[in-house]
């Protein structure tokens, strides 16, 4: 898949988490994400900068599933 070992990154409500994952099809695991208000990080870019031959910016892959929990600090 074009997908596999990427890296995904996180959003808690707009702040980027500090944590990211790496993607493989039909993966799985635990990832907690934490966020600090006033941090930056530069943003990832995921999709492709152009649209794919069928118009859409998403293709149909298996998923991968975090499952964690989120937490801001302050």
């Amino acid at each position: 898949m074009a997908f596999s070992g990427k890296t995904v990154t996180f959003k808690i409500g707009d702040l980027d988490a500090n944590e990211s994952g790496i993607w493989a099809v039909g993966g799985g695991g635990r990832l907690d994400l934490t966020a600090a208000r006033g941090s930056a990080r530069a943003p990832a870019t995921l999709l492709p900068g152009r649209l794919l031959s069928s118009g859409l910016l998403a293709q149909p892959v298996p998923p991968h599933v975090f499952l964690g929990e989120a937490s801001i600090c302050d």
